[in-house]
């Protein structure tokens, strides 16, 4: 069998001229590929891997700014942003719950009108804005029977909104209100929890490719990732507080502490020095007068010189400023005996002498 001939058997497969064109790249006499016709077999290749390594790129993009970048704001408007010129679609949006829906746990037509559009993308101005939308009765997203798919990162695809979603006229009536035709929602689920949604808004019917649903998919994931990733972050910003707060709160206290330990120093010493002018006060009297009378009391010389009543003044004052002495002693044991938390308190009556 002719070595062109077989080559040009394979090229029917292409639906091509045979005589024109070969996969192989031969044709003709030549052998040669003609110039004319390398484009219809070569261009719609380049175009899928250009738009893929466009994806790539983005992806990695992502990736970086991720995993060098705790702020999610700034994460997610630049990814809106980004995803919406590359797939070229009218509205690229980040649909977000209120709570977090559990895919664990069955979710209720309560529980889901709770969310708002966060974050969007438009293609032109003449797209309507969505920014802060609030779904009404159900009429945003997926009904309820589709909710369970998330769990397994469901990509929702809708070529046209009137024939899919025909029995929903409240939905229908909202897509149409913003210009919608077609959608693509993906979900964005952080820690076995349905955190949000990805929703791309087309203007007409659009047929979604495998590789943009994969694509946004992709996109999903990261930005999940970047979400916990700043949940956690956030939660650690708040545990660091809590804990500087719990040491300046500390410290307050062992301040406080020591400002009322010194001050209880400086009230002791002020006690001590009270008690001690009150203790040598009869202390000096006893000792003062008790010496003169010993002096005196040598020799019958001395009990002559001293009146009688004068050696009982001084007797009275020695025995005074003993009695004056134990109150003061005992006022310092009832002291300490309160301080230990032994006083016992001794109810009687008392008059008033108003």
């Amino acid at each position: 069998m002719n070595k062109n001939k077989s080559y040009s058997q394979k090229s029917n497969f292409l639906s091509i001229d045979d005589s024109k064109v070969d996969i192989y790249g031969l044709s003709g006499p030549d052998s040669t590929l003609n110039n004319q016709q390398y484009p219809l077999v070569c261009q719609p290749i380049e175009q899928a891997l250009s738009k893929q390594l466009e994806q790539e790129i983005l992806l990695n993009q992502v990736t970086t700014k991720i995993s060098q970048n705790f702020e999610l704001p700034e994460i997610l408007s630049t990814t809106v942003e980004q995803v919406q010129k590359l797939i070229k679609v009218d509205r690229f949006l980040i649909y977000q719950f209120n709570n977090p829906l559990s895919l664990t746990n069955n979710v209720t037509s309560e529980n889901q009108r709770k969310g708002y559009v966060q974050y969007e993308a438009l293609a032109s101005e003449n797209i309507s804005s969505v920014l802060g939308l609030t779904e009404e009765e159900n009429c945003f997203y997926l009904p309820h029977n589709s909710i369970a798919r998330y769990s397994k990162v469901y990509v929702h695809a809708i070529t046209d909104i009137e024939v899919v979603y025909g029995q929903f006229p409240c939905l229908v009536e909202l897509m149409q209100q913003h210009q919608v035709k077609a959608k693509l929602v993906v979900p964005i689920i952080v820690d076995r929890q349905l955190w949000g949604l990805l929703i791309a808004h087309h203007c007409s019917i659009r047929e979604w490719q495998d590789n943009e649903k994969r694509f946004i998919k992709k996109i999903a994931e990261h930005l999940a990732i970047a979400i916990y990733q700043a949940q956690l972050y956030g939660e650690l910003q708040k545990q660091k507080q809590t804990l500087e707060k719990q040491v300046a709160r500390r410290t307050q206290d062992l301040y406080d502490a020591l400002q009322a330990a010194e001050s209880a120093n400086l009230t002791k010493s002020e006690f001590l020095a009270t008690m001690s002018h009150e203790l040598r006060t009869p202390l000096t009297c006893v000792i003062g007068i008790s010496s003169t009378l010993l002096r005196w009391s040598y020799g019958n010389r001395g009990a002559k010189t001293i009146p009688i009543q004068k050696q009982r003044d001084y007797l009275q004052i020695i025995h005074d400023s003993g009695e004056h002495l134990l109150e003061l002693i005992n006022d310092i044991l009832d002291l300490s005996q309160v301080e230990a938390g032994k006083a016992v308190l001794k109810i009687g009556n008392f008059f008033s002498l108003n």
